[in-house]
This record gives C-alpha cells, structure tokens and sequence, in this order.
C-alpha cells in the first residue's frame, strides 16, 4: 500500500498501520513456538559443524570416503542452518520495510491525528526488532548470519594455525 499510495498516504496511513501491527502480532504468535525450534537449531547444528571442523582440521589422514562423509555432514548442517537462518531474517527485513517508505511521505496537509498515528507507526518500527528470535535472546536478522559465519571461519582458521 506504501509504495503504490506514494505521496497521498496521509489519509490511508492508520489503516496500514493497523495491518502491520496484526501482522506483527502474528509473528508474535508464531514466535512463542518457532523460538525453541531455532535454539534448538543454532545449538545443535552449530556444535556439529564445529566438532566437523575440528575432525577435518586435527584428525590427520583420512580415506577419501571419510573426507566425502564428513563434507557432506558438514554441507548439510551449514545448509540447514543456513535455510532457517535466512527465511527467519526475511521475516524481520519485511517487517521494517514499511520504514524506508514512510520517511518519503509528505504530511503538510495532514491532520495532527494523522500525525500521531504517523508518529506511533514510526516508534514501532523503530523500536525493539521485529522477528523470530533464538529463545528471546537475539532476534534473526542478515547481521547476526553474518556474526554466525564470522564466528565459525575464525574457529576454522584457529583451528588450522594451531592444529589442536
């Protein structure tokens, strides 16, 4: 509605309100049961890529077939991950998507009403990240993929300058 409405949202600027605060109750909903799934994730399949890395690091000559083994266990947790990681960030990207339209919009002719529910649209997309989180503790966004990634090749390339 944003990006179709242009300039002239002003008057429709309660109802997109309203919408994206019950999809954001949505996802709220959503989160109480998904937050346990992605812990669950993020703690298994991360320990496994870590203990993969370890092997493949420290675990001198190995036969083809246990290089292939553990390539693919390793493929297949960072995929996993991966996936989940990227459908999770999606969802917090597309819930503060409306803000970068919202500065563009002209509210000379509007009304002090429309203002306030301007300014509260505005304090709620600004506010605390919208999105699926790891047990409350930190909300999936591209940035924490980044850190997961970040953390995961400085322990590779621990690992190899070491050799533990």
């Amino acid at each position: 509605m944003i990006e179709d409405n242009g300039q002239s949202i002003s008057q429709k600027i309660k109802d997109i309100r309203r919408k994206h605060l019950q999809l954001c109750k949505a996802v709220a909903i959503l989160e109480q049961d998904i937050q346990f799934l992605i812990s669950g994730n993020y703690v298994s399949n991360i320990f496994l890529i870590c203990f993969i890395v370890y092997q493949l690091v420290t675990s001198g000559p190995l036969s083809a077939m246990a290089y292939v083994a553990f390539s693919s266990w390793l493929v297949m947790n960072v995929m996993v991950t991966l996936t989940v990681s990227i459908i999770a960030a999606q969802v917090n990207e597309q819930a503060h998507s409306p803000l970068e339209h919202i500065y563009d919009v002209d509210m000379n002719a509007a009304s002090a009403f429309e203002s306030l529910e301007l300014q509260m649209f505005l304090s709620k997309l600004n506010g605390p990240a919208i999105g699926f989180t790891a047990m409350g503790f930190v909300t999936v966004t591209k940035e924490f993929i980044l850190t997961l990634g970040g953390i995961i090749l400085t322990y590779f390339f621990l690992l190899i300058q070491f050799k533990v």
